[in-house]
């Protein structure tokens, strides 16, 4: 065998009891993820790389609609996917009928969550009308925010499968499904936002905004689609029964909303404060918008990956916390602090060094804003970016772990009183009665998202999250 034979067999080899919790189990866990993530990212940057040539008010509308969207998903979708953290820990514990049972109780519970999206939808068309954006940009927003709505009545089901592959890390069948959604968005999103005209189609015409949104929903609902096959066809689930896997169990439904609902109350609490923000920017005028959205955009960069460490870190801890090893738990969550810094520096200084690359791409010719305008307003933004990033490194992870070992309520307080009590008063105060322009606003944000890596860091540290106790050994009976 040769010497790079060797060194690949030697770093995909099984995990040592040594190394459980460590770098090299948290990067084995989050390599798959990453592409995921990458997958994800690509995903997003194609419908902004489109729709700004589509037109501005397109692009300005896509970002705060998306959000809202997420916003008005999110409390159902992370309380449907808690059920992965069991699976996690059923794992730990060796559990495969709890895996089993769980990832349907999920599913119970992501579809008992369908009529409140649809009673959700007419707020967030309300929301939009009384944005204070500009005329050209609402009815665009209003378009992709209601496509996007009703499309993603699948989301809180998606989140509860994928707990089944997350949790038991099942991390390629994971990958597969997600890039498969991706490399289906690419052409969906090409033909549908600028029609078919140009490659011999002239019967499918150009949708503009609400192309972009009807080939996310549909590249959305491949994954979902496969993923649930895998789980039906699963050796497991034929092997335990349908029947008792997806017989209505409430008072496992109800463990998983005790400490599910303030994880997604949480992040609840995040979406919607940084909703709050955007919709903030979009007063101060188009250009304003334009460039936190670009900021935002190329942030992704950055967020997604962090978003796998953390997850991997969430997988590792919650199965060590099953296993009854904490202390194997307490080392993944800064192995994953380790790794997500090693991704973070280079690109913070590549955020400050290069403003101009990053935002180049967002600038079609024909748009009404120049290029020096964006990198003039934008170079500063990213420099602050850059800052934040290292810190909310250390955010994303923490907030993965906690969730992960079931210190869900800490967290959903401190989102509560640092986004609501303290982060968004300070805006609204800076805008309202000090006219404060966007950089000041962004100053506020990057002194919150540090604020916050503190906080968790120092939770982490503290241990208290050890006694917490996720799943009982009689949760799931014999049937």
């Amino acid at each position: 065998m040769s010497f790079f034979k060797r060194s690949i067999a030697s770093h995909f080899r099984p995990v040592t009891p040594s190394e459980q919790g460590g770098v090299r189990e948290i990067l084995l866990v989050a390599l798959p993820l990453i592409l995921g993530s990458a997958a994800e990212v690509i995903m997003h940057t194609t419908d902004r790389l489109f729709l700004a040539r589509y037109s501005d008010a397109s692009f300005q509308a896509a970002f705060p609609a998306g959000v809202l969207t997420f916003t008005f998903l999110c409390l159902f979708s992370q309380v449907a996917s808690y059920a992965g953290v069991f699976v996690a820990q059923y794992n730990g514990a060796k559990n495969t009928k709890g895996c089993l049972h769980a990832t349907a109780q999920g599913m119970w519970l992501g579809l008992f969550s369908l009529p409140f999206i649809l009673l959700l939808t007419p707020l967030g068309l309300l929301i939009i009308s009384r944005s204070g954006f500009e005329p050209a940009v609402i009815p665009e927003a209003r378009a992709y925010f209601l496509i996007l709505m009703l499309g993603g009545l699948r989301v809180p089901m998606s989140f509860a499968i994928s707990g089944w592959f997350t949790g038991r890390q099942l991390l390629k069948l994971n990958t597969i499904a997600n890039l498969t959604g991706t490399f289906l968005n690419f052409p969906l999103d090409f033909l549908l936002i600028f029609g078919g005209e140009k490659i011999g189609m002239p019967w499918i015409p150009a949708m503009g905004i609400r192309g972009a949104a009807y080939a996310t929903v549909i590249s959305g609902f491949a994954p979902f689609l496969m993923q649930l096959w895998w789980y039906l066809r699963s050796k497991e689930l034929k092997e335990n029964g349908w029947r008792p896997a997806f017989k209505p169990d409430f008072p496992l439904m109800g463990r998983i909303i005790r400490f599910g609902f303030p994880s997604a109350l949480q992040v609840l609490m995040d979406i919607s404060s940084f909703t709050a923000f955007f919709f903030l920017i979009g007063r101060l005028g188009g250009l304003a918008q334009m460039v936190g959205n670009l900021c935002i955009t190329i942030n992704h960069l950055a967020f997604a990956p962090l978003m796998a460490f953390g997850t991997a870190v969430s997988i590792v801890a919650a199965r060590c916390q099953g296993a009854r090893e904490p202390h194997y738990a307490a080392r993944s969550g800064w192995s994953g602090v380790k790794l997500g810094w090693c991704w973070m520096f280079p690109l913070a200084v590549l955020f400050a060094a290069f403003p101009r690359t990053f935002l180049a791409p967002f600038n079609p010719a024909d748009s009404q804003y120049t290029l020096d305008q964006l990198v003039a307003l934008g170079r500063p933004m990213l420099i602050m970016m850059a800052v934040w990033g290292v810190a909310d490194t250390v955010g994303i992870v923490m907030i993965s772990a906690l969730r992960g070992v079931g210190d869900t309520r800490f967290v959903m307080l401190c989102m509560i009183v640092g986004g609501w009590l303290l982060w968004m008063p300070a805006e609204f105060v800076a805008y309202r009665f000090f006219n404060a322009g966007l950089l000041v606003l962004w100053g506020i944000l990057t002194a919150y998202i540090i604020g916050l890596g503190g906080v968790f860091a120092w939770r982490w540290r503290c241990g208290k999250w050890m006694s917490i106790k996720v799943i009982e050994h009689d949760v799931i009976h014999e049937r």
